[in-house]
């Protein structure tokens, strides 16, 4: 009868065990799935607030192109020596026909800019941030659409078709759009902003 319970108790043992085993490796497999999730959701927010960051630097690069705007300058969809074109040079992108005493006409690509996926593997076609982002491998990229002109009053006429109006009743109309990718390339974030500069 001695031997019995010995028996039993070692039956008992070794199904504890496997029970201990198998809740140890469920545990350590939910701890590796955790990690797996904080780790993925801190990429997304690393690339949502390099993408935002990387958007307002998009912006302020329009307010530094757009100094000193002028027709002639425009009329040629040109800034300073550089060209909005439809291959995008230099991230500078414009889709249609612009020349003095004509209406600015925008007729966008059937893929937009932004979805272009050579636009952003490109350096010439984009404009990679000058800004530090730690813990990203590849540096955010933006880009910049000009789209035609904007009345400076919404409550105003729109323009003329052609430059002979006052100055100040015009704004220049962008679209600013930044790209930015997590560390694990799995993140990807791109964000648009409308950005207006009067023309003085």
């Amino acid at each position: 009868m001695y031997s019995n319970q010995r028996g039993s108790t070692l039956l008992i043992s070794l199904i504890l065990l496997l029970l201990f085993t198998i809740v140890g490796m469920a545990s350590v497999r939910n701890i590796g799935f955790n990690q797996k999730m904080s780790s993925n959701y801190r990429d997304a927010d690393l690339s949502f607030q390099a993408a935002e960051a990387v958007l307002r630097e998009g912006e302020e690069y329009i307010s530094e192109l757009s100094a000193g705007l002028t027709a002639v300058q425009f009329s040629t969809q040109c800034l300073l020596g550089d060209c909005f074109t439809d291959t995008c040079a230099n991230g500078l992108c414009f889709s249609g026909t612009h020349s003095p005493g004509n209406q600015c006409v925008n007729t966008p690509p059937t893929v937009p800019f932004a979805e272009q996926e050579a636009v952003w593997e490109s350096e010439t076609r984009s404009i990679e941030s000058t800004l530090g982002f730690l813990g990203l491998e590849v540096s955010p990229r933006f880009l910049i659409e000009f789209r035609c002109y904007i009345a400076r009053d919404e409550e105003a006429d729109p323009p003329p078709e052609d430059f002979n109006y006052p100055i100040g009743d015009w704004s220049y109309l962008f679209r600013v759009t930044s790209y930015a990718s997590g560390a694990n390339g799995t993140s990807r974030v791109m964000l648009q902003s409308t950005y207006k500069v009067n023309r003085f």
